[in-house]
C-alpha cells in the first residue's frame, strides 16, 4: 500500500479549507491547513514536510507569489512542491495555459482552479504528485 501523501493548503477563506481539509482526507491524504502565510510558515517551521503545498494567490499581508518566492529562496524549502490554487486568474478554460505558464514561470508545479469539482481538484493534485 502506498504511503499517505500530506497536503499543506493555505488560503484565507476558512469555509473552503474545511471543504478541502474533509475531501482531501476522503481521499486518504493528511492535511494541514493554514488561514495564511505567516501561519503556513509556522507549520513549516514546525518540521511539517507537505508531499505538495496548495497556495492561494490573493491573500492579506502576503499573497502566494511572495510566499512562494520566500519558499524557493530558502535552502530549507526550495525543493518543495508547491501548486497554486484559486480563483484569481481568467476563467476562460482557452486562456488556462497562460495560468499555468505564470505559475511555472514563478516555481509551482501547476495551477489548479479553487471553481473546479472537488474531485477535479483532487485527481489534479494526484496528478502533480506523480511528476
Amino acid at each position: 500500500m502506498e504511503p499517505q501523501k500530506s497536503l499543506l493548503f493555505v488560503d484565507d477563506d476558512s469555509n473552503l479549507l474545511d471543504i478541502l481539509k474533509i475531501g482531501f482526507e476522503r481521499a486518504n491524504f493528511f492535511v494541514k491547513t493554514s488561514l495564511s502565510a505567516k501561519d503556513a510558515w509556522a507549520i513549516l517551521n514546525d518540521g511539517f514536510k507537505p508531499d505538495l503545498i496548495l497556495l492561494d494567490m490573493h491573500m492579506p499581508n502576503e499573497d502566494g507569489s511572495l510566499f512562494l518566492h520566500k519558499l524557493k529562496g530558502d535552502l530549507n524549502y526550495k525543493n518543495y512542491k508547491v501548486a497554486f490554487l484559486t480563483n484569481l486568474r481568467d476563467p476562460n478554460e482557452a486562456l488556462l495555459f497562460i495560468d499555468k505558464k505564470f505559475a511555472n514561470e514563478c516555481g509551482a508545479c501547476g495551477f489548479i482552479r479553487k471553481t473546479d469539482d472537488l474531485e477535479d481538484i483532487v485527481t489534479q493534485v494526484q496528478n502533480l504528485l506523480v511528476t
